[in-house]
């Protein structure tokens, strides 16, 4: 996995509200619960966009990329486009580039850390880079982005776009600055700890979900040498 964030095991109390009994520290809470929210739809107002989604970090640090866009790429689910993913994802398991399937947990710690959650095959894991490539002629959108992502052999493969409100700050930051693109993968196959029909704790396979590919665009003054030879 990438630089993505990763889901972290909750107990068995999670779902239990905590009392606090002193009235300062329950003041403090809402307040800090108050100031996220305000924070969070400042944010979505001014991109208009989903922040599930869509996240943009800024640095200014000279080791570190100036800008980073990480998004759901869109455009996945049709229907060429996803055979072309679900080929991909064969073709990498079969060659054993993923590291370990449903995250390495075993259905006790499914149903005991995870009851009702989706754990996906692969989802959440990195795949061969990916390729941006500008689209002038697009009937809908002029500034429209194309997204690739590479097979085993090299071979780019168009599976999406980037999305629409992005695509021209993208666009400009493309002739500033040199890139990089990785990937991930998202959805599919998943397991989940759910009850079955005699009410008793059951961890199933489910393969309801299509596929998705996150990307992380990151913009540098100067790519460092150990992408360049990615």
């Amino acid at each position: 996995m990438f630089g993505f964030l990763k889901r972290k095991k909750q107990t068995k109390n999670s779902g239990q509200i905590k009392a606090v009994s002193i009235k300062d520290e329950q003041l403090i809470e809402t307040q800090q619960e108050v100031s996220a929210a305000i924070t969070e739809e400042l944010i979505r107002d001014s991109l208009n966009l989903d922040t599930e989604e869509v996240f943009i970090q800024k640095s200014k640090k000279e080791d570190e990329a100036v800008k980073r866009y990480t998004f759901l790429v869109k455009g996945t689910f049709v229907k060429d486009r996803q055979k072309e993913i679900v080929k991909l994802v064969k073709e990498l398991k079969n060659a054993e580039y993923f590291y370990e399937a449903y995250e390495g947990l075993k259905p006790k710690e499914i149903k005991e850390d995870y009851f009702g959650e989706p754990i996906y095959e692969y989802g959440g894991c990195s795949i061969p880079k990916g390729k941006i490539e500008e689209e002038n002629d697009n009937p809908y959108d002029e500034n429209a982005i194309k997204v690739f992502i590479s097979n085993l052999n090299g071979d780019h493969i168009h599976i999406g776009y980037i999305p629409k409100e992005l695509c021209e700050e993208i666009r400009e930051m493309k002739g500033k600055y040199e890139y990089y693109v990785a990937t991930s993968l998202e959805g599919g196959k998943y397991k989940m700890a759910t009850y079955d029909e005699y009410g008793e704790e059951k961890v199933k396979v489910f393969n309801d979900k299509e596929y998705g590919i996150k990307l992380c665009v990151s913009f540098w003054k100067g790519l460092p040498e150990s992408m360049k030879n990615r």
